[in-house]
């Protein structure tokens, strides 16, 4: 038996060399079409590693590039809207320095006024429309689910919102029905019309009174109106130790319950700091332009009233009776009343320091004063009445 191996050395050799040949021209191919040395791991592992590691690094690069893009997009969108915003503010100073020369007659006034309501109904349609990627750039972005409409009860240390009649609505309801808002935050972040809007009064007695602290950021509540024969009335019925209200503006306000009735309080034992009142306060006692009472160790600081005060007893142009601390307070509207009736404060046994009234005082002939109707007990420092305004003598 023999044995025979069928070879063809040479053309093994050839086949061997052409697949390397082929190998290598498809990497040089390869190279040339990416026009990148390294393209697989196995071309250098290492050098692989590294490409692929700034490959990334160069793509968040890019993104970041189209990012700051948009960001600028964005910008410049908000800056040419402000800049329209900012001509019709022009025109509309303008027009009021036009206005004003005394040469107009009824018909060019109305004009005048026309033109100025229509620029600043564009100005709100500017604010409500601007858009970029559907985003609107002047609305506030808060966490919807922290308004106080959207709550069943408040936790302590935490803030919540209030955009709309409806958040005040049920932030009364939910005190005055026994939620506990101590260490609780309360910030306003816009304007509010209260037109139409059924109040009574957010906290309604000591047991269910306001606890936490509300930043009203400089914004206004407009046109509140409550009208109770119920006492302790105002945007806060009862405000208690502890609370602070802080920055709330009223405007236009109309008032009007028992006793321990203001603007903005109607009884308070917290603080409260810079806020102001226009419009009408009334009732029977205790009677204020911002706050009815305020009891002891309570103060009020750098706020003022310009409502039309009316009542009883006890009334004042700025506080109805204070037991407390007024400190840079001012009385510019007018007070009217029986007894115990006083530009700045009806009946005082408090501090009162840095003070000012010019405040109307009208009513009967007992306990009336330009300044305080009746003190027991008061201390007053560095305070300043505007007698010939107010039309009344001290009082003290």
């Amino acid at each position: 038996m023999s044995l025979t191996i069928n070879t063809n050395l040479s053309s093994l050799i050839v086949q061997k060399s052409l697949l390397n040949s082929t190998l290598g021209l498809n990497q040089a191919i390869e190279r040339m079409t990416t026009g990148f040395k390294i393209n697989h791991a196995k071309d250098n592992a290492a050098g692989y590693s590294i490409a692929t590691n700034m490959g990334v690094k160069l793509s968040s690069y890019n993104v970041a590039m189209d990012n700051a893009a948009m960001g600028l997009d964005l910008i410049t969108t908000a800056s040419d809207s402000f800049d329209l915003i900012s001509s019709h503010l022009q025109r509309m100073r303008d027009l009021a320095e036009q206005a004003a020369n005394g040469t107009y007659g009824e018909d060019s006034l109305k004009s005048i006024q026309s033109e100025l309501a229509a620029r600043e109904s564009e100005i709100s349609r500017i604010i409500a429309n601007t858009e970029y990627n559907g985003m609107g750039l002047f609305e506030s972005n808060i966490d919807e689910s922290k308004r106080v409409v959207n709550q069943t009860s408040f936790q302590a240390g935490e803030t919540y919102y209030i955009t709309s009649s409806e958040d005040l609505v049920k932030l009364q309801d939910m005190v005055n029905g026994g939620a506990d808002t101590t260490n609780v935050t309360f910030e306003l972040m816009c304007n509010i019309d209260m037109s139409g809007v059924s109040f009574r009064g957010i906290g309604k007695d000591s047991t269910n009174s306001f606890k936490g602290t509300f930043n009203g950021n400089n914004y206004v509540i407009s046109n509140l109106t409550i009208n109770t024969t119920e006492g302790r009335v105002g945007l806060f019925g009862y405000a208690a130790s502890g609370s602070v209200i802080d920055s709330v503006g009223l405007e236009n306000v109309e008032i009007t319950g028992k006793n321990h009735v203001g603007a903005l309080v109607g009884y308070v034992c917290g603080n409260v700091v810079n806020c102001y009142s226009t419009g009408d306060v009334s009732g029977t006692s205790n009677i204020g332009g911002l706050v009815g009472n305020i009891y002891k160790d309570a103060s009020i600081s750098n706020s003022y009233s310009a409502s039309s005060v009316s009542g009883d007893g006890i009334v004042g142009g700025f506080v109805g009776e204070n037991f407390g601390t007024l400190n840079g307070c001012q009385a510019l509207g007018s007070a009217t009343g029986s007894s115990s009736v006083g530009g700045l404060v009806g009946q005082d046994g408090g501090n009162i320091t840095y003070c000012y009234s010019e405040a109307k005082v009208t009513g009967g002939s007992y306990r009336i004063g330009g300044f305080i109707g009746y003190a027991n007990n008061t201390i007053i420092t560095n305070c300043y009445l505007d007698y010939s305004n107010s039309g009344q003598s001290a009082g003290i």
